[in-house]
Order: C-alpha cells, then structure tokens, then sequence
C-alpha cells in the first residue's frame, strides 16, 4: 500500500512500488499488463468518487459498495424478469433450479465483503420479489413463509 502526505509524494511512492513490483514478476518469469491494471486512491471524505472492477467485485475509493451493488441489481433485475416470464411456461421446480442458477449465484458472490452494506437493502428487495413470483403470490404479500417453503436462505441469512 502506497501511503503519501500529498499527492506528489503519493505519486512518487506509487512509481517506487510499480517498479519493484514489474522487478519481481520478471524475476519470476511473469509479464505484468500495466494496461490493465488500476490504481484506486482510497479517501475517508467523500471528494472524488472512483471505482475500479476487481474479478467481478466493483471498489470505490469509500468502501461504500454502492458501485457495486448498482451492478449486480442491474444483473439480478434481469435474471427477475426472466423468471417472471418463464413462470408461466415450466414448473415450479425448474424455476427454482433457474432461481439458484442465475440469481442465487450472482448474489451469493463475494456476498461476506458487501452484504453489510447500507445498499444490500436493494438486493433483499429483488430476492423478496423473485420469491414472490417463485410461490405464485401477489405483488405486496408476505413472503417471509414461503423462504422456508422453497428453502431459500434470505439475503441476511446468507451473509451471517
């Protein structure tokens, strides 16, 4: 980690550390992309908002995890909308399997970093409402039942 008092001696101790880092991978016979690579200056103070991608895991310099929960509620609104369609045409069970597949997954990944997150509340809304069509239940009801039902672990269970 690069640690500076301003941002030329930042830049100064960043430059050090990307030299010693391509020294070793040419030691060890490994190329290093500096094309993909990202720098994140991470802030206490809201000033500059950034955010880098991480194997799937969008960063932003406050650790808020808004960028990356924006992302997957993106992701997960469509996997919705395809179990809304396909409701009507397969049974329950291959709904449940699609539910585990394509929704289940994406929000289970890396879910111990984010899930503490003010923002998961966007994603315990979406389960709730793939839920909702999976038991055949209307728009407002409950639907605290029907995760035993299904045995489907909550949003908040699943991070504990």
């Amino acid at each position: 980690m690069a640690v500076g008092s301003g941002s030329g001696d930042l830049q100064i101790n960043l430059t050090n550390y990307d030299m010693l880092i391509e020294r070793w991978c040419s030691a060890n016979s490994l190329l290093l992309n500096m094309e993909k690579s990202q720098i994140l200056n991470f802030a206490l103070n809201g000033r500059q908002e950034q955010s880098a991608n991480f194997l799937g895991l969008q960063l932003d310099n406050r650790m808020s995890w808004l960028p990356h929960i924006e992302a997957l509620t993106a992701k997960l609104t469509s996997c919705t909308f395809m179990i809304r369609r396909l409701s009507a045409v397969v049974s329950r069970d291959v709904l449940l399997t699609i539910y585990h597949a394509c929704f289940a997954s994406r929000m289970s990944y890396c879910l111990a970093l984010w899930g503490n997150s003010c923002h998961s509340v966007e994603v315990f809304k979406l389960q709730k409402r793939v839920i909702r069509i999976l038991a055949g239940l209307r728009w407002g009801a409950s639907c605290r039942g029907s995760f035993v039902r299904l045995n489907v672990l909550t949003l908040p269970s699943a991070y504990v």
